[in-house]
């Protein structure tokens, strides 16, 4: 939860299963995403955005949208000890989700 408070995302932490959300990804709706389009699940860390087409962990959201390196996003949110691979290569994100 803590990558959907540092975008901004607007949700329910007591919601259980999937949830709709506003779509972080604005430039890619074209006049922004005024009804919600994405879902959330916290119990999965996962994100889908039903219009742009744009997914995955919370890792994942924070490496496409902040631009940080996976390494980065991954210490951020604390999930060193989660099953998450450390790429000392480069921090891309080629192969390093679980989702």
């Amino acid at each position: 939860m803590a990558a959907l408070d540092h975008l901004g995302v607007v949700y329910k932490p007591s919601h259980v299963g999937w949830q709709k959300v506003r779509c972080p990804f604005t430039e890619a709706h074209k006049m922004g995403d005024r009804n919600p389009s994405g879902s959330v699940n916290l119990s999965y860390g996962a994100f889908n955005c039903h219009a742009c087409g744009n997914h995955g962990d919370w890792a994942r959201l924070l490496y496409d949208i902040e631009g940080m390196k996976i390494n980065e996003a991954v210490k951020l949110l604390g999930l060193e000890k989660n099953g998450y691979v450390n790429d000392e290569r480069d921090g891309t994100a080629d192969g390093l989700f679980l989702y």
